[in-house]
This record gives structure tokens, sequence and C-alpha cells, in this order.
């Protein structure tokens, strides 16, 4: 259930995970949790950049920081903030996800709008629920409910209703207000429409 339906505000706790070291990630997550935390959120922009080092270490290290943690947990994949890292400069696909199957993360979230990313890679993924990004965030123009709700859509051809989360492709801390607002109704718009139609 969103947190909107209990009618009271979350915290939502956004990790990198390792930094500075695996242990005061691990301390920060335990603190955020007594802090009263609703979800953990590991953002992780580093194993795109060296995967086969993350094949040795991240899901040890995700997990470490995850371990007997019991409120909702996500692996953020990063590409990188829109507004930094142009969507010409991202690659197309991950490097490194399947290997998240392995983690003791509920959720992973990954970047599927900007960067265009082929969504077959999420059969990988079948027992995570899935943070899909439908929203451009490289792109000031506010998509329309019609094309987030075709971008819904189209996760929908590789995981089932229950586990897709739609979701902005990363943070819109760059983006002007206005445009944020707007991109964020055009997606709960878009899952209205989607909702309705898979009912």
């Amino acid at each position: 259930m969103p947190l909107s339906f209990y009618k009271r505000p979350g915290l939502v706790v956004y990790v990198t995970c390792g930094d500075p070291d695996l242990a005061t990630t691990r301390e920060i997550v335990l603190a955020a949790i007594a802090a009263g935390a609703d979800v953990i959120q590991l953002d992780e922009p580093w194993v795109r950049n060296n995967p086969e080092l993350a094949k040795r270490y991240a899901v040890k290290a995700i997990n470490r920081a995850l371990q007997g943690i019991t409120v909702p947990t996500v692996v953020h994949l990063c590409f990188g903030y829109a507004a930094v890292v142009p969507g010409s400069t991202k690659p197309a696909g991950y490097s490194f996800l399947a290997e998240l199957a392995d983690t003791h993360a509920e959720q992973i979230s990954i970047e599927a709008a900007q960067p265009r990313l082929d969504l077959g890679v999420l059969k990988d993924l079948s027992s995570k629920k899935i943070m899909l990004g439908v929203l451009d965030l490289g792109n000031p123009e506010i998509e329309t409910a019609e094309i987030v709700a075709d971008r819904i859509r189209h996760g929908l051809k590789y995981v089932a209703a229950d586990r897709l989360i739609p979701a902005p492709d990363c943070g819109m801390k760059y983006m002007p207000r206005h445009i944020a607002f707007g991109k964020l109704k055009a997606m709960c718009d878009a899952a209205a429409i989607v909702r309705q139609e898979i009912s």
C-alpha cells in the first residue's frame, strides 16, 4: 500500500551502498530504521561502471547492508542524473542486473525511459518487484499520460502487474518544480489508465 493510503507522511531513506564504506552503510541503514524509515533504498551507481568487480562484491555488499531489515527494501541502479549525464551517453542496457536476483532487496529500481532500455532483461528478476522508470528526466517536456501509459504497458509485457511499480527514471532534484509535478501527474494519470484497462 502506498503511504498516502494511510494518510501519513513517509520516510524513504536513500543510501549509496558502500559510501564511504560498508560498515558505515550498515550503520546508516540501521539508524534510519531506528528513526522511523518506512523504506530503505540503496542507490548503486557503481556496479554499471565496473561490472566485473561488481560480480565479485556487489551482491555480498548489498546483502550485508540489508541483512535482517524488515521494512521494504529497494536497490536503484543509477545511470546518473539526467541533467548531468545526457541520455546519448547512457548505455542501452545494464551490464549488471540479473545478479540482483540474489540480493535481499525486495524491489529493483531501474531507469528505462531516457535510455530506452530493452525490458527483456527483466525476465531475470522474476522474484523481485520492479520499479520501472517511465519518466524521461532528460527531456524537460512533460509527457502526456498516454505516452507514459505506453511505457507502463510495455513493462507489463515482461513483469506481472502485481510486481510492476511505475516510477521516475531517477531523482528529480534538478527539475523545476512545475515540470517535476507535471511529470509525476502524468505518471499517476497513466497508472490509472492502465489499471482501468487491466481490471
